[in-house]
């Protein structure tokens, strides 16, 4: 592996350069290679293995992992097609070679963030309380997504989908919701022999 390919910036995997990094090219090294974008997908990656350690309580893994798995199908399945059609474009972004979407935030922090979403939603409280929390999940993760379109090179939204960001979220937290509730509650009740 040559040091050109990794100074690149559509090349290579965070994993590899933030591990390999300090041994081959030293402190000097790193700088030049590790952008503002570079760190904040590595961010990603830890923000999300701590939430999910700390946030997570040990018998509730098994709603987490169906969350997650739930949350990758939906939002790598809708970023391949944003990216498809020339809705989204990531200049800086993991495997570069292999697809056009942005590996870390598709596939690994809004499913983390739909888990958090999910185990803590205020089920037995009011519907102004639940709207309240949609509405401050969506609108935060919608600020989010245009923060980082404004002041990184991370991802190019085309005017058309700055309209519909906040719909695309809310629509896959409440798929992932709806399946999450189908999946644990729902087989329950068939189980017990009575139709849903």
């Amino acid at each position: 592996m040559s040091g050109a390919g990794l100074r690149n910036p559509g090349y290579g995997n965070i994993g590899i350069v933030a591990t390999f990094l300090p041994l081959r090219f030293g402190l000097r090294g790193i700088a030049s290679i590790m952008t503002k974008e570079r760190i904040i997908l590595a961010a990603v990656w830890v923000i999300c293995v701590l939430a999910l350690a700390i946030g997570v309580k040990k018998e509730r893994w098994r709603e987490a992992a169906i969350i997650f798995f739930a949350g990758q199908v939906i939002t790598w399945s809708v970023s391949l097609l944003l990216v498809e059609f020339d809705l989204v474009e990531n200049p800086v972004r993991e495997f570069s070679r292999a697809t056009a979407s942005n590996f870390s935030f598709n596939f690994v922090f809004f499913p983390t963030a739909g888990i958090v979403f999910n185990l803590y939603y205020p089920e037995k409280r009011s519907l102004l309380l639940k709207l309240g929390y949609n509405v401050l999940w969506v609108g935060g993760l919608t600020g989010l997504i245009l923060a980082t379109a404004r002041f990184t090179g991370l991802i190019r939204p085309s005017p058309y989908y700055r309209y519909g960001i906040w719909s695309l979220v809310f629509l896959s937290f409440y798929a992932v919701r709806k399946y999450y509730l189908w999946y644990f509650y729902g087989k329950s009740v068939l189980r017990r022999g009575k139709h849903v």
